[in-house]
C-alpha cells in the first residue's frame, strides 16, 4: 500500500474511532496543562523544597575556602528551578504538539464526513468494519462472501476513492 492509501486509512481509523480517540487525546491534554499550571505556581511563588541536607551549613560554607561565593542551599535552589523551567519548556511543547494533533484529527474528520457520505451503504459499512472495528481484510471476505484478496482489492479500492475525494476537495480551498 503506499503512503497516501496508508495516510488515508489511518484518517479513517482516526475518523470512525474519533470519539474515543478525542477523549484520549483530550484527557492527556487536561493533564498535561494541570501540570503545567502546577509547574508555573512553583516558579512564580518559589514553591520549592529543598533536601534537608541543603538547609544545614556545611563546614566548607562555614570557612568559605573557594572562589564560590553562593552556598550550597542557593545551589540548589537554582538547580530545582532550572529542572522546573525546563519541565515547563517540555509540557508547553507537549501541549502544542498535542493541540494540533486534535485540530488535525477535527479537519480530516470534516473532509472525510463530506466524503464518505457519498459512498454507497455497503461501502460505508465496509469501511466502518474495517477502520472502525478493526475487521481483518479475511474477515471483511468471509462476511461479504468474497475471497481475501477481494476484500483486500475492494479497501484499497474505497480507499483511492476517499482518498481522490479529498485531493479534489482540496483544491476547491
Amino acid at each position: 500500500m503506499d503512503s497516501m492509501l496508508e495516510e488515508m486509512a489511518t484518517k479513517l481509523k482516526n475518523y470512525f474511532r474519533r470519539d474515543e480517540r478525542l477523549k484520549s487525546l483530550n484527557g492527556k491534554l487536561k493533564r498535561l496543562k494541570d501540570q503545567l499550571a502546577e509547574i508555573e505556581y512553583k516558579l512564580e511563588n518559589t514553591d520549592i523544597h529543598l533536601p534537608e541536607e541543603s538547609l544545614s551549613i556545611s563546614y566548607e560554607e562555614r570557612v568559605q575556602g573557594g572562589h564560590s561565593v553562593s552556598g550550597f542551599a542557593e545551589k540548589a535552589t537554582i538547580r530545582i528551578i532550572k529542572r522546573l523551567e525546563e519541565r515547563q519548556a517540555w509540557y508547553k511543547s507537549e501541549i502544542a504538539y498535542l493541540e494540533e494533533k486534535i485540530d488535525d484529527i477535527n479537519l480530516d474528520n470534516g473532509y472525510i464526513e463530506d466524503n464518505i457520505g457519498m459512498l454507497e451503504k455497503g461501502d460505508y459499512e465496509f469501511l466502518k468494519k474495517k477502520y472502525g472495528e478493526d475487521w481483518t481484510d479475511e474477515r471483511l471476505g468471509m462476511k461479504y462472501g468474497i475471497t481475501h484478496q477481494a476484500a483486500t482489492d475492494r479497501k484499497n479500492k474505497l480507499l483511492q476513492n476517499v482518498a481522490n475525494w479529498e485531493i479534489w476537495q482540496s483544491h476547491d480551498r
